[in-house]
Parts: C-alpha cells; structure tokens; sequence
C-alpha cells in the first residue's frame, strides 16, 4: 500500500526533546517522515539523547502512514 508523500516545502524539522528517564516510544518517532533525518540531526547537533514527532505539524500527516513495527511485522502473502 503507497501513501502520498506530504508536501513539506513549508515546514522545518520541529523535534522535541524528551527529558531524561523517559523513552519516546515507537508512535512518537514517525521514521519515515521525509524530514526525520533533518530532526535526527538536529538532536544530534543539540545533544539531545532522545526526541519525539509528536509536536510536529506534519505528525497528523504521517499518521496514517505504517509505523516502523508494523512493516517490520508485515508478511507479504504470496
């Protein structure tokens, strides 16, 4: 199943970090985000250890796009 790619010519990566002790889970990371990379490097460059989408406009976009488990537990039949 193809999902469209969002227009993200107006938006800048948003991350948010996350306080220590506390792990953002799998849904709050949206790994196939066009602009994941830019808010990895973003924390990277903050010296975050952990970050989430979930504040992030385009979050509402990417929702109905499969989690990273999902396709991990995906089986193509056939």
């Amino acid at each position: 199943m193809s999902h469209p790619e969002p227009n993200t010519s107006s938006f800048l990566p948003c991350p948010t970090r996350v306080r220590a002790g506390r792990i953002a889970s799998a849904v709050e990371r949206l790994v196939f985000c066009p602009l994941y990379q830019q808010c990895l490097d973003v924390a990277a460059k903050n010296g975050w250890e952990d970050f989430t989408c979930r504040r992030c406009p385009l979050a509402r976009e990417q929702a109905t796009a499969p989690s990273a488990a999902a396709l991990a537990t995906h089986q193509p039949k056939g």
